[in-house]
């Protein structure tokens, strides 16, 4: 994994991301996959959403899928200052 990336998503993101809402396929591969990252606490969070809801596109074999794809970092203080740098812009 690259030391930097260029974004990291939140749930919410995510979720819209598995969902196939707002074309963000698009902008997800505008930016690389490969520069994208979600943190193991947003894993943890899209899992809990796909067992209250069964019928959900967002799937534990979904779920895991994505997060193989974009790659998982562990939040430590080094993390949050990375997420808060990027998430003001």
């Amino acid at each position: 994994m690259p030391g930097d990336i260029d974004a990291f998503f939140d749930s919410d993101i995510s979720s819209y991301f598995l969902r196939g809402r707002f074309n963000l396929s698009d902008a997800f591969e505008k930016k690389g996959f490969e520069n994208i990252r979600v943190s193991r606490v947003t894993v943890a969070e899209l899992e809990v959403l796909a067992h209250r809801n069964p019928e959900s596109r967002i799937n534990p074999s979904a779920i895991r899928a994505f997060a193989y794809t974009v790659g998982i970092i562990e939040i430590d203080v080094q993390t949050w200052q990375q997420f808060s740098l990027i998430k003001k812009h």
